[in-house]
């Protein structure tokens, strides 16, 4: 395991790189994460449409359980460009739509149900009523990638920025008004907002 690569050129300032083999970043908190009711969400950057592994993985391998969202084909262990959500031990979620290179904003929403959401660029591109998955176990939370409990390399090419987790479920206009807009602290009295609006001011934002 090593540490990801920081650079300034983030889609907001800083970021970090993780090279898809052995980088990663850790943390020991599962940030109060049960079975349901959370968000997750961020920027990646994806320089091919063959890539796999997880962006972020909430809880360990052993036990074997806890959520995750990232890239691949049907999974995490095999290339592609579509957005995959997984629910650990539990089940595959393939959205069968693609996130593209450059740029894109990622979110994965579980509702109080245990139901799951996917959105790419602040649009609901997947979603189901089916299965409950289960709580983080193990006091983990992996960036960039992980080791599978049979030693699957689930460790991602990318580039990741404003990464989120939230205890509780984001709305389709909150997913959407992250991807629009993002607040900035340059310093103690400063802040940059940034917003693209898609209506014209008399009508405003959307």
């Amino acid at each position: 395991e090593t540490e990801a690569s920081y650079t300034s050129s983030g889609k907001y300032g800083g970021a970090f790189t993780f090279d898809g083999i052995n980088d990663r970043i850790t943390t020991s908190s599962t940030f109060g994460i049960g079975s349901s009711d959370f968000s997750i969400s961020g920027w990646v950057n994806l320089d091919s449409i063959s890539e796999s592994g997880s962006f972020v993985k909430i809880g360990g391998t052993s036990p074997n359980v806890g959520f995750a969202v990232g890239v691949g084909g049907s999974t995490f262990d095999n290339n592609g460009n579509n957005l995959i959500i997984l629910y650990e031990g539990i089940r595959w979620i393939d959205t069968n739509v693609n996130i593209g290179t450059g740029w894109h904003h990622v979110a994965m929403t579980i509702d109080s149900n245990g139901y799951p959401k996917g959105f790419i660029d602040g649009v609901l591109i997947y979603s189901d009523s089916s299965g409950l998955g289960s709580a983080p176990q193990s006091d983990i939370t992996y960036f960039g990638g992980y080791t599978g409990s049979a030693g699957e390399n689930r460790h991602t090419d990318v580039t990741l920025d404003e990464i989120r987790i939230i205890n509780y479920t984001l709305s389709s206009d909150e997913v959407y008004q992250q991807y629009v807009s993002n607040l900035k602290k340059l310093n103690s009295t400063q802040w940059y907002l940034y917003v693209n609006q898609s209506q014209n001011a008399s009508l405003g934002l959307v």
